[in-house]
């Protein structure tokens, strides 16, 4: 497809514009276009053919559209949408947010809290044997601070921060890790915010 045979519609083919949209609608028409095929590429709904086509603007479906098989798939998919992944931490995106986009909210939040467990295990150097409470503890320890610990902050807050991981943990990674939660779409939106939102804490302590 090329997205110039799309925007053919708004005016009509050349020499037949009565067949196009009416003139009093046809730049709201193509400004509604421009951001839905801007929706399309950016979140790799379709891609560029490969070779001269893909130089020329032609584009294909991508897998990741493929893959959207059901009127379901189209809903969470569009829910999706809007709650858009520029609002998460980069290592989000191609992972819990995609997730979230299937509708798989269990694994949307599986996948955000390992992301945050790697992160603090790769930031701390910690090794593969830690994890979990543990290593959140380890990690931003009030008392004899950790490697992410911020020693300039009060005892209080030091210690408020570590309870902040140890207890999303305890509380969320324990629970969708081991069994099957049901968590619903609203909650599994906050609890990957969450996630995103260590993962920023922990970015901004990195040696």
């Amino acid at each position: 497809m090329h997205p110039a045979a799309i925007f053919e519609q708004v005016h009509g083919p050349i020499g037949q514009h009565e067949k196009g949209y009416p003139q009093q609608q046809k730049d709201a028409v193509e400004r509604a276009l421009n951001e839905a095929w801007q929706v399309l590429v950016e979140n790799r709904l379709v891609i560029r053919e490969p070779g001269v086509n893909g130089n020329n603007g032609y584009h294909r479906i991508s897998e990741r559209a493929a893959a959207i098989t059901s009127a379901t798939d189209f809903e969470h998919y569009r829910d999706a949408l809007k709650f858009p992944k520029s609002l998460l931490h980069h290592a989000l995106h191609e992972t819990a947010w995609m997730s979230l986009a299937r509708g798989e909210w269990d694994e949307a939040v599986t996948r955000a809290m390992k992301a945050v467990e790697e992160a603090v295990r790769h930031a701390g150097g910690f090794g593969a044997g830690d994890y979990g409470v543990v290593l959140m503890r380890a990690a931003f320890n009030p008392e004899k601070p950790g490697p992410l610990t911020d020693p300039s902050a009060e005892l209080a807050e030091r210690k408020g921060m570590a309870d902040l991981f140890a207890g999303t943990f305890g509380a969320y990674r324990n629970s969708v890790a081991h069994r099957t939660v049901g968590i619903g779409a609203a909650k599994a939106r906050e609890l990957v915010m969450l996630a995103s939102h260590l993962l920023r804490i922990v970015d901004d302590r990195r040696p």
